[in-house]
């Protein structure tokens, strides 16, 4: 108890020299108080930095990996800043979203670039993007990431995978993940279905989710490759957090030439309880797969399973 205090005054300290924000301007409302609240964690020096740092950090990586929590508008915001901070220092990544298929986002760009600059608007892309039926959180919640696109007319990936598409995937990827991998995803699979999910459901989740990274990877290996896109200028993958793992999810597909220059950030909502950065490694199978955690407020205060609940209700499947 006295180390856990020590450690906890210790990283109060750093906040306040590190000078971050401790709840000005976050848009979510839960835990504001939090003392981990605005501060950036370096998992390789394991200490508090300024996060500053970060974005620094970012701007000389060829691929950069932005992990989320889909429905809070604070990782979205500071995405978009370290987005920015990117083509201020003037790259031109390509920039991958999750939330988009191929096909949907390349026609969109496409047709949004067609008119020109001044007629490119946000609420066109979200129109030709179908946004509003694509069952992603509110638009609103992303658009300062899109903002920051149409600004400055990066090109637009992207590498999600659709339910339809979902349901047929069956074929094994090239590069599956190996027997202790497997069962960490497993477990993270159940968990995160609270229960509710079959042992063949999981089995397909299983392959899903090592579809999505391997895809993510190639896009990813496609943009370092493009000499008419991204090339020099490398990529910046928008995702949620299981994807942005070094230890597994996209990392592991990338073919070993493009893995040079990989960074990750995490954005994590604080949890009550859990006062050090140290104590989030249990999310993570027990460490903390990522170069910095950038702690923010929560979205919401529910208990994942009582959310889950209502995401089966609200589809018309009573639990």
């Amino acid at each position: 108890m006295a180390l856990l205090l020590k450690e906890t005054v210790a990283v109060a300290l750093c906040l306040l020299l590190a000078g971050c924000s401790l709840g000005t301007g976050w848009r979510s409302a839960h835990h504001r108080d939090h003392p981990l609240v605005g501060s950036c964690w370096s998992v390789d020096a394991a200490k508090v930095v300024d996060c500053g740092e970060v974005k620094e950090a970012a701007r000389g990586a060829r691929l950069v990996l932005l992990g989320e929590q889909h429905d809070n508008p604070d990782h979205h915001r500071l995405q978009a800043a370290v987005l920015r901070g990117l083509v201020d220092a003037g790259r031109h990544p390509a920039l991958l979203l999750e939330m988009l298929g191929p096909a949907v986002a390349e026609q969109a760009w496409a047709a949004c670039r067609d008119r020109g600059r001044r007629g490119c608007t946000a609420a066109g892309l979200r129109r030709a993007l179908d946004w509003d039926s694509s069952g992603w959180p509110d638009w609103q919640l992303y658009r300062p990431i899109f903002n920051v696109a149409l600004e400055r007319d990066l090109q637009l990936v992207g590498v999600g995978i659709s339910r339809g598409e979902a349901r047929g995937l069956s074929a094994p990827v090239d590069t599956p993940l190996d027997d202790k991998a497997v069962a960490e995803l497993r477990r993270e699979i159940i968990e995160s279905h609270c229960g509710y999910a079959s042992g063949h459901m999981v089995d397909a989740m299983l392959n899903v989710q090592q579809s999505r990274d391997s895809r993510m990877a190639g896009a990813l290996a496609d943009a370092l490759a493009d000499e008419n896109g991204a090339g020099e200028d490398g990529a910046v993958l928008i995702a949620g957090l299981g994807h942005t793992r070094l230890d597994r999810g996209v990392a592991w597909h990338l073919p070993a030439g493009t893995r040079e220059g990989l960074f990750s950030v995490a954005f994590v909502e604080v949890t009550i309880g859990e006062q050090h950065p140290a104590d989030y490694a249990e999310h993570f199978d027990g460490r903390l797969p990522f170069d910095y955690l950038w702690f923010t407020p929560r979205a919401d205060d529910l208990d994942p399973c009582e959310r889950f609940e209502q995401q089966l209700k609200a589809m018309g499947k009573q639990p």
